[in-house]
């Protein structure tokens, strides 16, 4: 008999069960009074409505900040309250920058491969 994890019997939970009348679906799981304070990376996308790579570009940019234990890494709710605040805040969209002409393209200092090889195996002769 192996143990299962909480993800395989959240899943058993929420099949159907089956019942002399034949399926019915299974009961809602007992809700709790507990509020939560902080969420996974996963949870925090999807309470947010942002993408989990969102998030992730979020953390590594230091505009939300992350606590972690182990290899469990969890955000704080007024953190995450803080950062969506701090984005409406800067709702105006940012024109991109005016259009300048390119410049030249720089000149080689050679005018061909054979120049440049000849430089190189001239620079490598005269070290000792």
């Amino acid at each position: 008999m192996s143990r299962q994890t909480k993800a395989q019997k959240a899943a058993a939970a929420a099949q159907p069960m089956m019942v002399p009348s034949g399926w019915m679906p299974a009961p809602p799981p007992p809700s709790s009074n507990i509020q939560r304070i902080a969420l996974s990376i996963d949870e925090t996308a999807e309470a947010s409505g942002f993408s989990r790579s969102t998030v992730y570009e979020a953390l590594s940019t230091g505009e939300l900040k992350a606590s972690r234990r182990g290899r469990k890494a969890v955000i704080l709710v007024e953190e995450i309250r803080r950062w969506l605040v701090a984005m409406t805040g800067n709702a105006e969209p940012v024109p991109p920058p005016a259009y300048t002409k390119p410049g030249p393209a720089p000149r080689g200092r050679y005018k061909d491969r054979t120049e440049q090889f000849r430089a190189v195996m001239e620079a490598r002769k005269q070290k000792p």
